[in-house]
C-alpha cells in the first residue's frame, strides 16, 4: 500500500469515528477577524458609514492565514471579502481555489450600508462563516478543490439534502454549531440563567434558537444528525472540563444524558 493510499485510509477511518469538530486555532481566527474588520472600518470612515457596500470596488478586504490539518500539515489560505448584488443573505461564503491557490471568498450583501456591518450580530455571523470555510481548509478530505468564481450559489440553487449530508459539510456544520454552543454556554455560566436552567434546558434553548441547526436539521440523515450531536457532546465536555470551570466528570455525565435525550439514542454507538 503506497503512502497516498495509507493516508486516504487513515483519513476515512478518522472521519468515520471522529467525535469532535476539527480543531481550529481561535487565536489565528481572531487575528484574521481583526485584520478584516480594520480594513472595513477604514473604508467606512473614508467613504461614510451610510454608503452602500456595493458602491465600493472589490475586493473590500483581503488577508491570508495558515491552517493545520489533523495530520499536522499546514495550508496557506487566501481570504477575500467582496460585495454581492441581489443577495438576501447578509453574509455568505465558499472555499475553493483561484489561480491554483486555496481561497475563502466571503460575500456580503451590496444592498446594506457599512454601518449595518458594525453590529455584534453581523460580526458573529461573519466569524461563523469564516470558521465554516476554514474547517474545509483544515479538512484533509477536502484536497480536490473546485474553482471559485462569480457569485456563490444560494440555497435555492442546490439540492439541500445532498449538500447538508456531504461528509465535508457535516464536519463544517459540526464546527459551526459546536463553536456557537461553546460561546453560548461561556456567556451564561455563573449567571442567574444557568442557575435557573441547568445544562439540559440551556442546551434545548440553544438548539431551538440556533439558526444553523434549525436550517440543516430537516435535511440531515439520522446518522449525520447524531454525528453532529456527538461532536457537540465532546465540545461541551471540553468546555466544562476546563480547569477554570472546575465542574469535572459529574458534569460530563449530565452532558451525555441531556444530549442523548435530544438525539433519542445512545450516541456512543453512532
Amino acid at each position: 500500500m503506497n503512502t497516498k493510499t495509507v493516508e486516504q485510509t487513515l483519513t476515512a477511518a478518522i472521519h468515520k469515528i471522529a467525535a469532535r469538530p476539527i480543531r481550529l486555532d481561535r487565536r489565528l481566527i481572531s487575528m484574521v477577524m481583526d485584520d478584516i474588520w480594520s480594513q472595513i472600518r477604514s473604508k467606512a470612515r473614508r467613504f461614510g458609514e451610510d454608503q452602500l457596500v456595493g458602491t465600493w470596488k472589490n475586493p473590500l478586504a483581503s488577508t491570508m492565514t495558515t491552517v493545520q490539518t489533523p495530520f499536522g500539515q499546514t495550508q496557506d489560505v487566501n481570504i477575500v471579502v467582496t460585495a454581492r448584488n441581489g443577495s438576501d443573505a447578509v453574509v455568505s461564503a465558499a472555499y475553493g481555489k483561484a489561480k491554483g491557490e486555496p481561497i475563502v471568498i466571503i460575500q456580503i450583501s451590496a444592498q446594506h450600508p457599512w454601518s449595518s456591518f458594525m453590529s455584534p450580530y453581523v460580526m458573529e455571523s461573519f466569524q461563523t462563516v469564516l470558521m465554516h470555510e476554514l474547517t474545509h481548509a483544515s479538512d484533509v478530505a477536502a484536497k480536490k478543490l473546485a474553482p471559485v468564481q462569480g457569485e456563490i450559489p444560494n440555497t435555492s440553487q442546490v439540492d439541500l439534502t445532498k449538500y447538508y449530508n456531504d461528509p465535508r459539510e457535516v464536519r463544517a456544520y459540526m464546527q459551526e454549531i459546536s463553536e456557537s454552543a461553546r460561546n453560548w454556554f461561556l456567556r451564561i455560566l455563573d449567571t442567574s440563567l444557568w442557575e435557573d436552567w441547568g445544562f439540559e434546558k440551556a442546551l434545548k434553548l440553544f438548539l431551538q434558537n440556533n439558526r444553523t441547526w434549525k436550517d440543516i436539521k430537516p435535511y440531515l440523515t439520522q446518522q449525520n444528525h447524531n454525528r453532529i450531536l456527538k461532536g457537540l457532546t465532546t465540545e461541551m465536555r471540553d468546555v466544562f472540563s476546563h480547569p477554570i470551570q472546575k465542574r469535572g466528570s459529574a458534569m460530563g455525565v449530565e452532558i451525555d444524558t441531556a444530549i442523548q435525550k435530544i438525539a433519542g439514542v445512545a450516541l456512543i454507538s453512532q
